[in-house]
């Protein structure tokens, strides 16, 4: 499941509620069709990916979820999230797998896994 490509509050229109149920419904779809796991993939502003990671988990706690958000050549998610903000928040909203997905080429997505490693490590 990817985002939107319209931004949600505060920085849009959408409200998170309107989000996280487009999310719901896509996840439950996804699980009544039987997929062994939900991802989420190419999130460039957190609070979206958010709603989403609610939603998947609404749907079914157990299911493993894998989020990846996408970045700059910064290394930083479209909303200026830096590599332990967003790592920081996935641990905290219990994915069971983080990624980076669709970015700028492997050099700078390794560096964004090597600050956050560093970080751990």
């Amino acid at each position: 499941m990817g985002p939107f490509g319209i931004r949600i509050e505060p920085l849009g229109k959408t409200s998170f509620e309107e989000a996280r149920t487009a999310f719901r419904e896509q996840a439950a779809a996804l699980v009544e069709g039987g997929v062994d796991l939900l991802m989420l993939e190419t999130f460039g502003y957190l609070e979206e990916l958010h709603q989403a990671v609610l939603a998947c988990r609404e749907v079914d706690a157990k299911i493993p979820l894998v989020a990846q958000v996408t970045i700059d050549e910064e290394g930083n998610c479209l909303d200026g999230s830096n590599p332990e903000t967003f790592a920081a928040r996935l641990a905290e909203w219990n994915v069971d797998v983080l990624g980076i997905n669709c970015s700028v080429g492997p050099v700078a997505m390794l560096e964004a896994i090597e600050r956050r490693a560093l970080e751990v490590g």
